[in-house]
């Protein structure tokens, strides 16, 4: 992504009083690079970092899917978007954060309820990629 940023820069795709949603916009479209070359390189340099950490790319994908989910739940509205079935099950450590929790005590379809719920109780005027960009590393 930052490659691609650097790429629109030197091509004068930028203005300087961009925002970041603008900048966000730019490397997300992949124009300058090429979508195939970009992703043909993050799926090698994925797989070789699942293979570095003795796991599948599906596995390091799912992980990174339930972290991402467990933070979206955790800071808004924490287990209070639960129903009262899942809410009971979930015991917390006062000592870890509240998405780690959530991350290893609900399977993905338990997580996946609360992120609809998450979905529902936000405001209409907020996408719902853009309360799970917030928690993605890579933005």
């Amino acid at each position: 992504m930052r490659l691609e940023l650097t790429a629109a820069e030197k091509r004068g795709q930028i203005k300087k009083d961009s925002t970041e949603k603008e900048l966000i916009g730019i490397m997300q479209r992949k124009g300058n690079l090429g979508m195939n070359a970009i992703l043909s390189q993050s799926l090698a340099l994925a797989r070789l970092t699942a293979h570095m950490q003795g796991k599948e790319l599906w596995e390091i994908l799912r992980e990174t899917i339930q972290e991402t989910i467990a933070r979206t739940i955790a800071d808004n509205g924490g287990v209070d978007v639960f129903k009262k079935d899942i809410k009971n099950k979930i015991k917390i450590n006062e000592d870890r954060p509240l998405w780690l929790n959530l991350a290893e005590q609900l399977d993905f379809e338990e997580l996946k309820k609360g992120l609809q719920q998450v979905n529902l109780n936000k405001s209409k005027n907020v996408k719902l990629f853009e309360i799970l960009r917030k928690q993605l590393k890579i933005y």
